[in-house]
């Protein structure tokens, strides 16, 4: 028997017990009909209590516990068909009814999350994959272990840390297998009567359980200083720190004027592997190392080079994020950058790209003169001719060398990282 509240009008309630053979409603769920129910002329809608199977909120693993709405929980039996569902309010709260559970039985659960993975899963977040795969410091655990798994392998290793950026920077849509959230429950015993099992979920990557409860947009003039250089045909505006910090870590999302075309960015005089994506008048930049870089107030820590630019300045978003050494986000790190202006007059100087490289560079103009040295001032190359347009590095040692260039008498010097 299955005792209903009946509202009239909000104000008072009649209570009758009637015989039901289905089962308990959805919680806080309205009805205006439910069979072989006689309302004796009330036309208000009825409001049911659940008597069994699990109910509990689904929430983002995070300190606001967030709620998670429009998510379809099933419970599949041991044969794949679905036995129970429900959907979660805006609230995160949820009801399976019990129904067709049997006592004893454990269920899997699926879930079907419409919500979209936010870029709160950045450079930061590889990072502490980094720190996690070396052992340095505290281990990740629970969901965030969990999380840190983005291509699901099993293990958590420095490539779920090379898959983070790549999406960040938008270089990849969606981890293999497509998998965008993860849960702390997957299976449910019944046990009968009605269960209370509250559910924690994270985005897939967000190790640092950092997705905001509102969706963060807007981007902000970055202060002007510097002037932009043109070397050869590429136009370089450098990013300056103003800031004294130690630095693993930047997730950059910048806006350029419309219709500048990047062809290439170098983190630390191209000292440092970067990930680096436009996606039409927005530059998405990640990099990590668990090697801090020491940046001073003044310091030069990105270049970015621009086939063709348009007047303006450049534009940061709100979610551009800088970290230390330990995965410590250091809030609105200030830097600055040069205004973009196509009005310069070349100074002669040839650009080469890309860099850091696996063995082949290419020249921005044609130069008469290559020289490398490596890092022990040693010569261990060198290369005259009326026309070179690009040279092969790929028989050196991996390591970093000096490029010199020199084109009608003026020299150009590039420090070059050769990787595997």
């Amino acid at each position: 028997t299955v005792r209903y509240d009946i509202l009239s009008g909000g104000n008072s309630t009649l209570i009758f017990d009637q015989a039901l053979s289905v089962n308990c409603e959805i919680a806080n769920q309205t009805y205006s009909v439910i069979p072989n129910v006689i309302f004796r002329g009330l036309t208000n809608p009825v409001s049911t209590i659940p008597c069994n199977g699990f109910s509990g909120t689904l929430t983002y693993d995070n300190s606001a516990s967030s709620p998670i709405p429009n998510t379809q929980i099933e419970l599949l039996n041991g044969s794949g068909v679905v036995v129970s569902t429900g959907t979660t309010l805006s609230n995160g709260s949820y009801h399976l009814p019990g129904g067709l559970l049997t006592i004893g039985q454990t269920y899997n659960v699926r879930y079907t999350n419409p919500n979209e993975w936010r870029n709160a899963v950045n450079a930061t977040d590889a990072l502490g994959i980094q720190r996690h795969f070396v052992g340095l410091g505290l281990p990740l655990s629970g969901l965030p272990l969990a999380a840190a798994d983005v291509n699901s392998s099993g293990t958590v290793t420095t490539a779920d840390a090379a898959l983070v950026r790549a999406r960040y920077t938008g270089q990849i849509s969606s981890f293999t297998p497509n998998v965008d959230w993860v849960y702390s429950v997957n299976t449910l015993t019944y046990s009968g009567g009605l269960s209370t099992v509250n559910i924690k979920t994270l985005n897939t990557g967000d190790v640092n359980r950092s997705r905001p409860a509102v969706p963060r947009f807007g981007f902000a003039d970055v202060p002007t200083k510097g002037m932009m250089n043109l070397e050869g045909e590429l136009y370089r505006a450098d990013l300056i720190s103003m800031e004294s910090r130690d630095v693993s870590a930047l997730s950059l999302e910048l806006k350029v004027p419309a219709g500048s075309v990047v062809a290439v960015v170098e983190a630390f005089d191209g000292e440092e592997e970067i990930v680096w994506n436009q996606t039409g008048d927005v530059l998405f930049v990640a990099w990590n190392n668990l090697n801090p870089r020491i940046l001073k107030d003044g310091d030069v820590f990105l270049s970015i080079f621009f086939s063709s630019i348009t007047d303006g300045g450049l534009q940061r978003s709100i979610t551009t994020e800088f970290a230390g050494p330990w995965a410590d986000v250091y809030g609105d790190f200030q830097f600055a950058a040069p205004q973009l202006r196509k009005s310069l007059q070349s100074a002669g100087v040839i650009g080469l790209y890309p860099n850091p490289t696996t063995g082949e560079v290419q020249f921005t103009d044609v130069v008469e003169r290559v020289t490398v040295v490596d890092i022990h001032g040693r010569v261990v190359m060198e290369e005259n001719d009326s026309a070179i347009k690009g040279l092969s590095l790929a028989m050196l040692p991996k390591g970093i060398y000096i490029v010199e260039l020199t084109r009608n008498g003026v020299l150009s010097q590039h420090k070059v990282v050769l990787k595997d």
